[in-house]
């Protein structure tokens, strides 16, 4: 995404699809900054860092996907 342009997320339900425009953000810096308060302040990192481990799961997973041309499994904690 750029940092100066909206995003717009639709949103798809039983109801129907529905379009959210999100105002434009900058989300490497909204990232770092939540890292760099948590540390300041120690608290709670924003995000934990297993997050970061199950989307490598999933990345990794894709690419097994595409190798194999095959479906594959993944159990999330």
């Amino acid at each position: 995404m750029f940092p100066d342009v909206p995003a717009k997320l639709y949103i798809t339900t039983s109801v129907g699809t529905r379009c959210v425009t999100l105002d434009p953000c900058d989300q490497y810096r909204t990232e770092f900054e939540g890292f760099a308060h948590a540390l300041i302040h120690r608290t709670e990192l924003p995000i934990p860092p297993d997050d970061a481990v199950q989307n490598m799961r999933v990345i990794d997973a894709l690419f097994e996907s595409a190798r194999s041309g095959a479906w594959i499994s993944l159990e999330m904690p």
